[in-house]
């Protein structure tokens, strides 16, 4: 396993500017939030608890669709919309279904977390700020040389996302992308993603930072 590098250092910063404006970049990964599709949310549904059984999973994804009024323009029941899509998505590979006696369950494939994935950078909640509240968002990966494949990936995700590299093994964003970090610590357990906030980096390496974003 890598160590965490020594170059972050952390320190107090002297003055740690805030409240700074800026304008979005325009090729942002982000762009204009859209309605999303149902595949969608049974992405984000099944996600959350690993798997989830079909009985649970229809109603669930039925009431995440009320909440965003997805189909207050539709005939067709929620819940036919949502079973036939559930069957295109096992069809397509997103989705597993395993049987237990008469319980049958969701679950993500590789392909399914890559979709999931992409997805996340359209989310609404996560579109960029017009102002920085002064706090850095840092990730560090701690994978091992066996897992490169893995590494990378999240490296390719990290920088769809804007994160920056700044230290051995270690990327910075200005931008709260906390879902992000949240979906791969979970998908990368045991360490090997480690991710925390910060207004205390040294002067320095704020500046540099900040000069990247177009901040300063």
């Amino acid at each position: 396993m890598s160590r965490i590098p020594k170059k972050l250092s952390i320190k107090k910063a002297k003055k740690s500017p805030k409240g700074l404006s800026f304008v979005p970049p325009k090729e942002s990964p982000l762009g204009k939030a859209e309605r999303q599709p149902v595949q969608y949310f049974i992405l984000r549904a099944v996600s959350i608890g690993k798997r989830m059984s079909i009985e649970d999973l229809v109603p669930e994804v039925e009431k995440m669709l009320g909440n965003e009024n997805s189909f207050a323009d539709r005939k067709t029941k929620p819940s036919y919309v949502i079973n036939r899509t559930i069957k295109k998505m096992t069809e397509g590979g997103m989705l597993m279904i395993e049987g237990q006696e008469k319980t049958n369950y969701a679950k993500l494939t590789p392909e399914g977390f890559k979709k999931l994935e992409e997805a996340l950078f359209t989310e609404e909640k996560a579109m960029i700020p017009l102002s920085w509240n002064g706090v850095f968002q840092i990730v560090i990966l701690n994978f091992s040389e066996d897992e490169k494949s893995d590494r990378e990936r999240v490296r390719y995700i990290l920088k769809k996302a804007r994160f920056i590299p700044f230290a051995t093994g270690a990327y910075v964003t200005i931008y709260p992308f906390p879902h992000i970090t949240n979906r791969l610590q979970e998908e990368f357990p045991e360490g090997r993603i480690i991710t925390f906030n910060t207004n205390d980096l040294d002067h320095e390496t704020s500046e540099s930072i900040l000069k990247q974003f177009g901040v300063i």
